[in-house]
């Protein structure tokens, strides 16, 4: 019994508390529809007493602000593009110093191994992928884009030239006594052929024979002995 009358006394409270805040919300529903309509009468009343003059000057005023307003937003645009600019500017100026800093210490370091070597007895000293890659650096200040190829299995060329999309190759035979003959020659010739390129250059601290110079009369094939690849690191250097 005791548990019945607790559980109806909690009914009768929850109840009690709905009806409560029935009666608040309400009221406040009708205090809220009573202000609202006071303020929707007067707005219309306000409404109805404006005249044509003031009419105008409130459109012209919205126009202004609503200008003024677009106006500021465009400015803003405006700024925030100039600043993207300039960031832009910046950071192409600061890669080309890059550049121009890089390809000068690069420039530097190819006259500097260039001119290391000036006399056929310190070219015929030098290791032969060292005299290689000292070509290369030769026709780099000569404007071209040189690459030393793989040291085994190079298909009958050292380097590989390039310059105004023309492509051409390079051998080098770094001799003391020994003479580049017809037969060396002639397998230039056909690593020419193989790569398309337009032309080769044999290179050699030392000197062709009578056949090799013969065979490449009507062959698109530069020798260069000891005395030419001296007069050609003076021009450079």
């Amino acid at each position: 019994m005791g548990r019945r009358r607790g559980s109806n006394n909690n009914a009768l409270e929850a109840l009690g508390t709905i009806v409560i805040f029935a009666l608040i919300a309400s009221f406040v529903l009708k205090a809220f529809k009573r202000w609202s309509l006071e303020k929707i009468n007067y707005f219309v009343v306000f409404i109805t007493h404006i005249s044509r003059t003031q009419w105008a000057l409130g459109i012209v005023l919205f126009i202004c602000v609503t200008a003024i307003f677009i106006i500021l937003i465009y400015q803003m645009k405006s700024r925030r593009e100039e600043r993207r600019k300039e960031e832009e500017v910046k950071w192409k100026l600061n890669q080309e110093e890059k550049l121009f800093k890089k390809n000068l210490e690069e420039t530097q370091r190819q006259i500097k191994h260039i001119r290391h070597y000036r006399t056929l007895n310190e070219l015929k000293s030098m290791n032969p992928y060292a005299f290689e890659e000292y070509i290369a650096d030769l026709y780099r200040r000569k404007g071209y884009k040189a690459k030393v190829t793989k040291r085994t299995g190079d298909g009958g060329k050292d380097i590989i030239l390039t310059k105004d999309g023309v492509l051409s190759i390079v051998e080098c035979k770094r001799y003391n006594e020994t003479k580049v003959g017809r037969p060396e020659i002639q397998k230039f010739h056909s690593a020419i052929i193989d790569e398309r390129a337009k032309e080769g250059f044999y290179i050699t601290t030392g000197n062709f024979t009578n056949p090799a110079i013969d065979y490449v009369k009507d062959k698109p094939i530069r020798l260069i002995n000891g005395n030419h690849l001296l007069k050609l690191i003076d021009e450079v250097s």
